[in-house]
């Protein structure tokens, strides 16, 4: 009998714990914003929307395009998701009218996300990219760095390194065409290898002789039998062996993939304190903080004193010599070993190398597969730089800097809406804003879509009474020719206008494109993403014709267009004529 109340007891606290447990589990279920559409599905589960992320991930790799599709599918310009576990949800916004007055009026209702710090905490905690406008170092951190976007500096210090890069990347890929005799073979190393090789002088400083372009093409020009192994079918892709890349080179690729795997994480912070584990992480970031240091120690003593005048040949120098006078201003020594100057230099790597590379085979990709666009831009080359082609030579990086084309702005322009290579800008909500409608409560991460309807397909249907004041004061007289149906077109000429004249020029707000963001918090590599793209496309297309690929290596899924980069990053080139 003594078991009874033993029993009994047992049953009641199983019971509690249970009735405990069901609490817990529905106070940990998602809780929607009211009024914002949702996959109902997802508040069933405290892992909210993540179970179809994943399924989706398991196929494509990248987050920014299945969240693109939820708009589709709620069919809203506004939803919310729960990408993170056991947190609030995120809203999306596609509407372009909308995110131009979130990013350049509403600055005090949305400020930069803390996602960003999640993110580059790793790697780069103090750069300003990752603090909020209010935080007290942001000022200090964009003062230092104030003048390396200016026009002169990019234009007579960045712009010859640029140059350079492209001229060694231009003599390899010769090489390569002369091999591959009209088969295609991969761009993707060696455009991010250019691209790292013109960061490295160009921010750091460091030796043009070590780039890792002109390693490659000192292996591939000393390579023996290579002509046996080139495939018999024209349509079979090459694949040419590659030297060991420069150690700094490896370094800077390892830490700023680890990144870009973070941004497609739920939870960044901790998917990258888990990546630091492994020894390459943490040889990559020794490499990169003895080099640092190194040139930054080397700077100082070259700049001191009277070379605090000379003319900055680097980005680093730039710092250093503008450290120099702020600290004589504040009557204090020179601290060039800080950790803002490390990140802020390291900015340069993350912000001049994945983004643009992947926007330049986006660049290849639309070229190959538009051959009148391309013969058109390479007409269009020919005409303004007649000196060059009269003389066969290639421009000088002073006549592709000064000249003003407008078929070349326009195809940049074109290219800079298609590749969406950032997908999405995100603010936080510092306090409750109205977007649309529906109230958006602080502390909410607000992921601004440029790559969904409104942007590379016609928008919805938005009733302009709910939109906020600032927002409808915005003009959109040229809104409707954005709602046409070739808007998932490559065509640069929707860029041009014509004068009665007959004289071209481009028009800056003929279509949506946001690619650098807009307002105070746009993005500060603006100007060298623009140099490195112009510079790229005007010599290679100078040089080499983009023919269009095997139909075998086209990915025809329909959702590649919307991702970072093209899932095949092949090229098959013929020299131009």
């Amino acid at each position: 009998m003594d078991r009874l109340p033993a029993m009994t007891n047992i049953l009641l606290l199983t019971g509690l714990l249970s009735v405990v447990l069901l609490v817990l589990y529905r106070r940990a279920l998602p809780k929607p914003i009211p009024g914002i559409p949702y996959n109902v599905e997802a508040t069933k589960t405290i892992l909210g929307d993540i179970p179809a992320l994943t399924r989706h991930l398991s196929g494509t790799k990248e987050v920014f395009p299945w969240m693109r599709f939820q708009n589709i599918k709620l069919n809203s310009p506004i939803i919310q998701l729960f990408i993170k576990p056991l947190s609030k949800p995120c809203v999306i916004i596609t509407d372009y009218k909308e995110t131009q007055d979130i990013l350049t009026r509403r600055t005090k209702e949305f400020d930069r996300s803390p996602l960003f710090s999640d993110i580059f905490h790793g790697v780069m905690p103090n750069h300003h990219i990752t603090m909020r406008s209010t935080d007290e170092r942001f000022p200090a951190n964009k003062k230092l760095i104030q003048g390396t976007m200016s026009p002169q500096f990019v234009n007579d210090v960045l712009a010859p390194q640029v140059y350079s890069a492209t001229e060694t990347l231009l003599e390899f890929w010769k090489v390569k065409s002369e091999l591959a005799q009209g088969r295609p073979f991969d761009s993707r190393d060696d455009i991010l290898e250019t691209l790292l090789d013109t960061i490295s002088v160009s921010t750091f400083g460091l030796s043009r002789s070590d780039g890792a372009i002109s390693a490659q093409l000192a292996f591939l020009r000393d390579a023996t039998g290579l002509r046996e192994t080139i495939p018999t079918a024209t349509t079979t892709p090459v694949e040419f062996s590659r030297a060991q890349r420069p150690p700094i080179i490896d370094a800077f690729i390892t830490l700023t993939q680890s990144m870009v795997v973070c941004a497609e994480s739920p939870i960044p912070r901790l998917h990258h304190w888990f990546l630091r584990q492994f020894p390459s992480m943490r040889r990559s970031k020794a490499l990169k903080e003895t080099m640092i240091s190194q040139q930054l120690a080397w700077g100082l003593k070259r700049l001191s004193g009277k070379g605090a005048e000379q003319i900055s040949t680097c980005v680093l120098d730039d710092i250093v010599r503008r450290e120099i006078k702020m600290a004589e201003k504040e009557k204090r020594a020179p601290d060039c070993q800080s950790r803002a100057i490390f990140d802020e230099l390291y900015g340069f790597v993350t912000g001049g190398v994945d983004t643009t590379g992947s926007t330049l085979m986006w660049a290849i990709k639309y070229l190959s597969e538009n051959q009148d666009a391309q013969s058109r831009l390479r007409e269009s080359l020919r005409d303004a730089f007649s000196t060059a082609a009269e003389q066969a030579r290639k421009p000088t990086v002073q006549e592709i800097t000064k000249t003003r084309i407008p078929y070349l702005e326009a195809t940049m322009e074109e290219i800079f809406r298609m590749a969406v290579t950032i997908p999405s800008h995100v603010r936080t909500a510092t306090e409750d804003a109205v977007v649309l409608g529906h109230v958006i409560p602080k502390g909410t991460d607000v992921f601004l879509s440029i790559n969904g309807p409104g942007f590379t397909s016609p928008g919805f249907e938005i009733d302009e009474k709910k939109r906020s004041e600032s927002c409808s004061s915005i003009r959109d007289d040229d809104r409707k020719q954005w709602e046409l149906n070739d808007m998932n077109l490559f065509r640069p000429e929707r860029w041009l206008v014509t004068d009665q004249n007959g004289n071209e020029s481009v028009d800056h707000a003929a279509a949506p494109q946001m690619l650098f963001s807009l307002g105070p918090r746009s993005c500060f590599g603006k100007r060298l993403g623009q140099l490195n793209m112009r510079v790229l496309l005007v010599l290679l297309t100078w040089h080499f014709q983009f023919q269009p690929l095997p139909e075998e290596l086209i990915s025809d899924d329909g959702i590649e267009k919307f991702t970072r980069q093209p899932r095949l990053t092949f090229v098959r080139l013929a020299e131009a004529s």
